[in-house]
């Protein structure tokens, strides 16, 4: 019998390129997210990008000066019905977050592993 496999793919969440704003991707019904890049740049010092994960404040950068660049690698699961925002601050800013999303029949599990923990039950293993 062969095992169920989750389609993934890439995916670029949110590409941006401009002033003061919001951008905001959510993660469709039946399948998870994970962040794994944002990159960032600005042509104006004090610019600012904050990358918001379902409400959360999860990553924030400040231009140190014009024309400077950022990017960060992360492994940040994002639930369906999530959302991944960037709220851009200050002069002009560009990036992109990116990252993987897959079917997920089973849901954030996440968020039980503390209780199942302490009762002793062994953890979920990976989607199929």
């Amino acid at each position: 019998m062969a095992a169920n496999k989750a389609s993934v793919y890439t995916q670029r969440f949110l590409l941006w390129d401009g002033g003061a704003g919001v951008s905001i991707w959510e993660v469709p019904a039946g399948y998870r997210a994970v962040i794994r890049s944002v990159v960032t740049f600005s042509d104006t010092a004090g610019s600012g990008v904050n990358l918001v994960v379902a409400g959360c404040l999860v990553w924030l950068w400040s231009a140190p000066g014009a024309y400077t660049g950022e990017g960060t690698a992360m492994h940040l699961a994002v639930y369906a019905g999530e959302t991944i925002s960037v709220q851009r601050v200050g002069g002009r800013t560009g990036g992109a977050v990116t990252g993987f999303i897959f079917e997920d029949s089973a849901g954030p599990l996440g968020r039980d592993l503390e209780h199942l923990r302490r009762e002793g039950t062994p953890l979920p293993s990976a989607p199929p």
